[in-house]
């Protein structure tokens, strides 16, 4: 009696005669079937079982990407507040069995994240940064990406943005980001594109291909604005993707359940924002003072002024701003909507319209004069047209418009901050250059005062990883400008080693391959036996082949300098 019922179900298994062939070469990519021959020359045999396995040669790029405060602290899905400096950490490494080239990695920064924006990374990686769409594409030198080569780095230091009014879409408070690779395989010619980052790796070198995510803390927002009224209506709109809305006016009687309503009377208007049910997101209200246009309007700039005087002839306010530094900007948005157009005008000086000096209280209005519209929108960037007198021109619907006047004043001085980072146990600097003398400086360490104003101290050693600040001033100047460097992040570095081996062997010489992470270059290798042997390398991997002596003793001695 055969019994049949098993895997596999030949006559005979009691006994069998197994092997294992390399066809390394024999099967060209995308085949699709194969025959197999078998023959002998002498015993017969009957081959009942075969498989074969493949084995796929392309690069395998993990990217990793982190978010972190600035003394390193893991941020994910933290809350964090309104202005706070956070670093996104980009980690990569080739962990497939063929080298990769033209490794490009795209990184769009959320847009309540594209504030003070500062990038580091390894040697060999370059990067172009389009501000206006807030994207950033790095390029990483094909030397970096060889399969095994140790991890590479990315770090991008941001700002969360300070204007609550950036928050009123429907979980807008919930930052997202995450990064996308491009390369192709040296030997295997395999492109992969846009591949996403993970959000984190486990102890099993495993990880979700999600973006890190952080959660701003509106907590402290009113998401309250002012609208104008000129004639006839006005269209007043809340922040979009929620559920339902619910528009009640200054009596609390409803006016309206949709996105936008139209209003036609002055007051205040408040939206009742809902999110989905089930939805992890909160429900927000916005609240829209409605005025009606008139000439009691204040000028939209006296809140942003550096100095606000008041005009000895009609009593007008004239706004001053003074911008202290090579490329200084102030950005103004004055937070109108739904008006017709808004113009930013600059004094053509000339003649009876020159230069207002420093003490000027009030503007040049004189109809003689001429203005030149230098920019359109409700926002503007003060100091991008340089010193002189302006005005904003507001239009609205019906034919009104407003005149505000204000005064810029520049000052060039363009201080330029060097940083040394902490490393194996050195301890760092911050050097301040491209300032003439005759000023003096004040330094903070997290806004708390450790040096106080002294002349020409342009430096200082770091002991302690954290966020400094430094003020420049000119000696015995009163009311001058005070120029501040922020955010200057001094970290701790500690260089790490990993050492692989291969022992000599009846199959042939050993081996050493060390490589360095975290310290760049340049490095020594001392590696020492009976003669001496001695490398100054800026590679931040070294292998060494061909030792032939069992048992030799090899000290090896790194100096990253």
């Amino acid at each position: 009696m055969e019994f049949l019922d098993r895997v596999p179900n030949s006559s005979n298994t009691l006994g069998y005669d197994a092997t294992i062939i390399d066809i390394t070469n024999m099967l060209a990519n995308n085949e699709t079937q194969a025959t197999m021959r078998f023959t002998t020359s002498q015993d017969a045999y009957y081959p009942f079982f075969s498989a074969f396995s493949a084995e796929v040669v392309m690069p395998d790029i993990r990217l990793v990407k982190h978010i972190r405060d600035v003394e390193g602290n893991d941020m994910s899905n933290q809350e964090v507040n309104l202005g706070e400096t956070l670093i996104y950490r980009i980690e990569f490494q080739n962990i497939g069995n063929d080298d990769a080239r033209d490794f490009s990695i795209r990184d769009l920064l959320p847009v309540n994240a594209r504030a003070n924006v500062d990038i580091t990374a390894s040697n060999g990686v370059s990067w172009i940064h389009d501000e206006a769409q807030g994207e950033i594409t790095f390029n990483v030198n094909d030397n970096l990406v060889e399969a095994g080569d140790p991890v590479g780095w990315i770090e991008i230091q941001v700002s969360i943005a300070t204007d609550c009014m950036n928050f009123t879409e429907a979980c807008s408070h919930i930052i997202r980001n995450q990064a996308f690779a491009t390369y192709t395989g040296v030997d295997s010619g395999e492109v992969i594109t846009e591949d996403p980052s993970l959000s984190g790796v486990n102890s099993c070198y495993e990880g979700e291909q999600v973006p890190v995510n952080i959660l701003a803390n509106t907590a402290v927002c009113t998401f309250e604005r002012d609208e104008l009224l000129c004639a006839g209506e006005l269209t007043i709109t809340a922040g979009g993707g929620f559920e339902t809305y619910t528009w009640r006016n200054s009596d609390g009687i409803i006016v309206g359940n949709t996105q936008s309503i139209t209003v036609n009377t002055p007051g205040t208007y408040t939206v009742f924002k809902e999110t989905a049910d089930g939805s992890l997101c909160p429900d927000l209200n916005e609240v829209v003072n409605v005025q009606l246009f008139g000439t009691v309007q204040s000028n939209p700039l006296l809140s942003e002024a550096d100095v606000v005087e008041t005009c000895t002839d009609d009593g007008s306010s004239l706004p001053k701003f003074f911008l202290c530094g090579l490329g200084d900007r102030r950005l103004i948005n004055i937070g109108i909507v739904n008006v017709e157009n808004v113009e930013w005008q600059k004094l053509n000086e000339n003649g009876a319209c020159g230069p207002a000096d420093r003490d000027a209280v009030c503007a040049n209005k004189s109809s003689s004069c001429t203005w030149n519209t230098v920019a359109t929108g409700a926002q503007y960037e003060i100091g991008s047209d340089g010193s002189g007198q302006y005005r904003m021109v507001i239009s609205y619907p019906g034919g009104c418009f407003s005149r505000f006047y204000f005064n810029v004043y520049t000052n060039d001085l363009d201080p330029q901050a060097a940083l040394e980072n902490m490393i194996c146990g050195n301890p760092g600097n911050i050097t301040v250059s491209n300032v003439p003398s005759g000023y003096e400086y004040r330094w903070l360490h997290g806004g708390v005062e450790i040096l106080s104003w002294q002349e020409n101290n342009n430096d200082i050693d770091v002991n302690t990883a954290g966020i400094y600040e430094v003020e420049i001033r000119q000696v015995d100047v009163d009311g001058g400008c005070v120029f501040r460097l922020d955010n200057l992040v001094v970290q701790q570095r500690n260089l790490t080693v990993n050492i692989d081996t291969e022992p000599v062997s009846a199959c042939g010489p050993g081996s050493i391959d060390i490589s360095v992470e975290e310290v760049g270059p340049q490095y020594f290798y001392r590696i020492t036996n009976q003669t001496g042997v001695r490398f100054l390398l800026r590679t931040a991997r070294l292998t060494i082949t061909g030792l032939p002596i069992p048992g030799l003793t090899i000290r090896i001695r790194i100096i990253s300098k």
